[in-house]
């Protein structure tokens, strides 16, 4: 077969079929590393490993799904499927990942398709009868680019962010749906169209977007805005009280998590200029996906720089060519109002996060760049089809390339973040505590408190790199230093219920027993449903032999989180103290049922 079918639909469907297939399969391959790559210390540990809402499937789970906004978002969906993960394969990375992977495969699936129908009726508008020659082989393309480009690592590699691929599967599916409605109207295909928008909703709050798409979509390339209001207004009601609803929940639930920084935490001048660059920024990595990373810090040092006033200039610039070409070509309007439209809900105009722009936002707002390329690299085909075909070899190689290395990035947390800080070295001090805690957590403590030291030198005094300074010198024995510490960091964050359990524990192996009781009980005043503190007063209760008042420490904290290890080993030993056998044997049976990689972590 030497080229792509025009007028002969049973040879075009086969030609769909394994375009279709050889897309997954290369998509497949580049993302192979994913099986090795453990959780990484950066959400994977709040949403996943350690969050015990995700550990059953119940009427109380359920309520708990539409209940809460844990973390910071409201996403019962997104929450489902980490339980379901759970369900299946317990705390395993592999499953999550696996799952991650089968989505974003899935995605690409529906590119294809919905490129494909896109394109064809995009044909129809432009006068042409049938679907033009350059359509099969720019659905491939975009297809190929969507599954294969680095940039969309991170959305499928790092396990937490399964609300990025289960938005988009919803966000894709009910745009496929709206365009069936608008062929053959119809209720069953409207409410389908409208579950589906809800459905991504539910998986993330970056799909209210989707009524603006639908917008967009009837003036290009369907062309139903009528010269009057009409139904083709009223339709998208819904839509857009979903919308809106859905923004005022995101909103709470990130400022109830103190993520969201509010609208005087940066200046307007940066907020505005900093949106300008990140779209120019993201652009510039879709083109040319080097230097990728999981954290692009904000530098507010920035604002006036040529480079950020440039990209000013720059949207002002694409804006005027796509407004002069509107009639001669609406496709470039269509593709930049697209782009647009997708990336405001994460700008920064309201600033959630401390991000100034992240690889995971382009996973739906790269769908439009994405199919212009394509299928301008496709009307080519016909006339210089060798130079066509050797160029996209040769592109997806890189991409795959690029992408297989990208998924190592990806593999732990200290790979992660010692990416992070080859290209941010300075002014960084989170991820300098991020990697702190990865060399902490391998054991590599000299390593751990150099960079705990680093990021006090790149930023504002933290508490966090007191704590993790606190923690390491409690492990190595020196109590008086690692009480200063706890102490130092008190002072920052007083309110935080770890530091005070922690310094409890330190309190009571140097044997002040009066104010161990205190600090663990303070915690636990905080936060009466911190499962932690009442392990850790449990445990000072156990140094001191009062073994009745240890174990209703650890009992109310398997309480609160009944299927967590280390609460449970925990229970375990104080019930073998008492001679509770029974009771022993029973969390003995539970225990053996754990991963291995947490029955080995220190108690």
């Amino acid at each position: 077969m030497n080229e792509f079918p025009q007028n002969k639909p049973g040879e075009k469907q086969n030609w769909v079929r394994e375009l279709l297939w050889f897309s997954l399969l290369l998509t497949l391959l580049a993302y192979l590393p994913l099986s090795n790559n453990q959780f990484v210390d950066w959400d994977d540990s709040n949403y996943i490993q350690f969050n015990p809402h995700i550990r059953q499937l119940n009427l109380a789970s359920v309520r708990w799904l539409f209940t809460n906004f844990y973390g910071g978002y409201w996403i019962p969906l997104t929450w489902a499927s980490l339980s379901v993960d759970y369900c299946v394969g317990r705390l395993e990375p592999w499953i999550y990942h696996l799952n991650n992977l089968l989505l974003h495969l899935l995605n690409t699936a529906i590119v294809f398709l919905l490129s494909l129908k896109l394109l064809d009726i995009a044909g129809k508008k432009m006068g042409k009868i049938g679907q033009p020659a350059w359509a099969l082989p720019a659905a491939f393309g975009t297809a190929l680019l969507f599954g294969l480009h680095p940039i969309h690592v991170e959305s499928v590699a790092w396990a937490a962010e399964r609300k990025d691929l289960l938005c988009g599967l919803f966000f894709l599916l009910s745009l496929w749906a709206y365009l069936a409605f608008t062929a053959q109207s119809s209720r069953v295909k409207y409410l389908t169209c409208l579950g589906l928008f809800s459905l991504a909703l539910l998986s993330k709050p970056m799909a209210i977007s989707l009524p603006f798409v639908f917008v967009l979509l009837d003036y290009w390339p369907l062309g139903r805005f009528p010269p009057k209001p009409s139904k083709t207004w009223l339709e998208k009601v819904p839509f857009f009280i979903l919308a809106i609803s859905s923004s005022v929940v995101a909103v709470l639930s990130q400022t109830q998590a103190g993520a969201a920084w509010g609208l005087n935490a940066s200046p307007l001048s940066f907020r505005l200029i900093n949106a300008c660059h990140s779209l120019l920024f993201y652009l510039a990595k879709m083109a040319f996906p080097v230097k990728l990373t999981a954290f692009y810090p904000i530098l507010l040092e920035n604002t006036f720089s040529p480079e950020y006033l440039g990209s000013l200039l720059g949207v002002v610039i694409i804006s005027m060519i796509c407004f002069r070409y509107r009639e001669k070509r609406p496709y470039l309007a269509a593709t930049w109002l697209y782009y647009l439209i997708t990336l405001v809900p994460v700008l920064g105009l309201f600033q959630v996060g401390n991000q100034a722009a992240a690889d995971r936002f382009t996973y739906l707002p790269s769908l439009g760049p994405f199919l212009l390329v394509a299928g301008a690299l496709s009307t080519f085909y016909s006339k210089r089809r060798f130079m066509v075909v050797t160029l996209g070899i040769i592109w997806t190689g890189l991409l795959g390339v690029g992408t297989f290395q990208q998924v190592s990035v990806w593999k732990d947390s200290i790979a992660l973040w010692e990416n992070v800080l080859r290209f941010y070295p300075r002014n960084n001090l989170i991820v300098h505590n991020n990697l702190g805690r990865a060399y902490e957590q391998a054991g590599r403590y000299d390593q751990a408190l150099a960079k705990y030291e680093d990021a006090k030198a790149n930023g504002v005094s933290f508490f966090y790199s007191h704590w993790g300074k606190a923690r390491i010198l409690a492990d190595k024995n020196l109590l008086g230093d690692s009480i200063r510490e706890y102490q130092a960091a008190l002072a920052e964050n007083p309110n935080f219920p770890p530091l005070h359990s922690g310094l409890g524990l330190v309190y009571g192996r140097k044997g002040l027993r009066k104010e161990a009781l205190v600090e663990a009980q303070e915690a636990i005043r905080i936060d009466p449903h911190f499962g932690e503190a009442y392990n850790d007063l449990g445990k000072v209760y156990r140094d001191q032999g009062q073994l009745k008042e240890a174990l209703a420490a650890f009992q109310k904290a398997q309480s609160l989180d009944p299927d967590n290890p280390i609460y449970m080993r925990n229970l375990m030993t104080s019930y073998q103290k008492a001679g509770r056998y029974k009771e022993t044997l029973v969390l003995y049976k539970q225990l053996s049922a754990h991963p291995r990689s947490l029955l080995t972590m220190s108690f």
